[in-house]
């Protein structure tokens, strides 16, 4: 095959099998085993014998024709309770068992610029659990009836090994790249009790997160905790006419990536606003 292309004759296996009973401290209880595999493909950037400059901190990237996918096995179980009233809650431990996980390795790199290489580490695992709900406020009385609480928290815990790669990394023991100890998202919603309006406020957060792993003495790059808070609300006059408008990043928040303890890149994301309207024929 030409360089920087492979070719995958694979099978991935999945399996799922659910457990559910009656009034288990809920109108029906779902006990769900699963197991899957899958892959994750490097992109054609990725498998290239050239550079790219990425659009997020200006660091310029060596593509490596010799960058193979990411198989995944996947296993969780899950715990979910549904109330005759829509609400909902869940709880999902999760591991996930990878190989050669794909990994940005920053190299050395000129007086003005930074570069990082794409590699193959060894292996690497993540696990942890998961929390989800819904939740109707009409306990709060008739009017609070039209809100209702959604969201989910995840913990988890990554590592990641290194093994015989060709490279000098600062940490060969390190939590997997883009993975977050915690993710939070919680929403407030409202739908109006004559269906022509519906409204949400979205939080979300998620915990620091390698960005570019280091090598030599340099440290690793970790993207900072984004606090992002949008407000969307929509109308719908007719059954044919549909009127929408969004906040996003309420709090102003902002993109930092840190190395070591200086911010390395940051952006200003900004407010966005906008307004839309549709008409169905």
């Amino acid at each position: 095959l030409p360089e920087g292309l492979y070719f995958e004759d694979e099978i991935y296996p999945s399996l799922a099998v659910t457990y559910s009973l009656q009034d288990f401290w809920a109108d029906d209880f779902n006990l769900r085993f699963n197991f899957s595999e899958t892959v994750v493909r490097p992109d054609l950037r990725e498998v290239s014998d050239s550079s790219y400059r990425d659009p997020l901190t200006d660091i310029v990237v060596n593509g490596n024709p010799d960058a193979v996918p990411t198989d995944i096995s996947n296993l969780d179980i899950k715990a979910e309770w549904v109330f005759g009233n829509g609400d909902n809650f869940s709880a999902t431990l999760f591991h996930k068992d990878l190989e050669n996980p794909i990994e940005y390795f920053q190299v050395e790199g000129s007086e003005d610029s930074i570069r990082a290489v794409i590699l193959n580490s060894s292996s690497g695992e993540t696990k942890g659990i998961e929390f989800e709900w819904m939740k109707n406020l009409e306990f709060l009385g008739s009017t609070a009836s039209q809100f209702y609480v959604s969201g989910n928290i995840t913990l988890s815990d990554s590592e990641i090994d290194l093994g015989d790669i060709n490279v000098s990394a600062t940490n060969r023991n390190r939590p997997l790249s883009g993975a977050s100890d915690e993710v939070i998202n919680i929403q407030l919603g409202f739908d109006s009790d004559d269906g022509k309006h519906t409204a949400t406020l979205a939080y979300n957060v998620f915990g620091e997160r390698i960005y570019t792993a280091g090598t030599g003495e340099e440290p690793d790059s970790y993207e900072q905790p984004f606090d992002a808070l949008d407000f969307s609300y929509a109308y719908y006059p007719t059954e044919a006419i549909v009127l929408k408008a969004k906040i996003r990043n309420l709090l102003d928040e902002s993109i930092t990536i840190q190395k070591g303890n200086v911010d390395v890149y940051e952006e200003e994301v900004g407010r966005s606003f906008s307004i839309s309207a549709k008409y169905n024929f």
